[in-house]
């Protein structure tokens, strides 16, 4: 039977350590080690892939992090080149930034203090990641120091 062959399959593949960035990584792993082919295989991380992709659209669908990095991003100097892309911002220069575009640009920037901002933009830079090339690094201030440019 088909369950008897999954249960096979999770058994031989026991040892092996899958990793994944999808949320659900034990329903990924799962899915992973019963397969019942590399064809297979490949065509679960296809899905699992398109599933992340949704993920992380309705994750950043309404964030005010997303909506304001993208204006943030967008700004030009006078012959049109980025003027933040790849500039190097802690937790609190960014927050100050993004706070007030979003005040110009009437963005709901819900946050009320630079922590509580740090702890969301932790927890959505992989969904970021989606957008954006980002660098994440501890300064020479052992503050965390973040890089974006938009992904081509």
């Amino acid at each position: 039977s088909q369950l008897n062959e999954a249960v096979k399959r999770l058994r031989e593949t026991e040892a092996e350590k899958i990793r994944s960035n999808f949320r659900i990584a034990d329903f990924a792993s799962f899915c992973l080690r019963t397969a019942a082919d590399q064809e297979e295989r490949a065509r679960i991380e296809r899905i699992l892939g398109q599933m992340k992709l949704t993920q992380d659209e309705f994750v950043l669908e309404d964030n005010p992090i997303f909506q304001a990095l993208k204006i943030w991003l967008a700004r030009t100097d006078t012959q049109g080149m980025s003027i933040n892309e790849g500039r190097e911002m802690t937790t609190r220069a960014l927050y100050s930034e993004l706070s007030a575009i979003a005040e110009a640009e009437k963005v709901d920037f819900y946050f009320k203090s630079v922590r509580s901002f740090g702890m969301v933009l932790r927890n959505i830079v992989d969904n970021l990641a989606t957008h954006f090339e980002i660098a994440v690094r501890q300064n020479a201030d052992n503050l965390k120091a973040y890089t974006f440019k938009v992904r081509k």
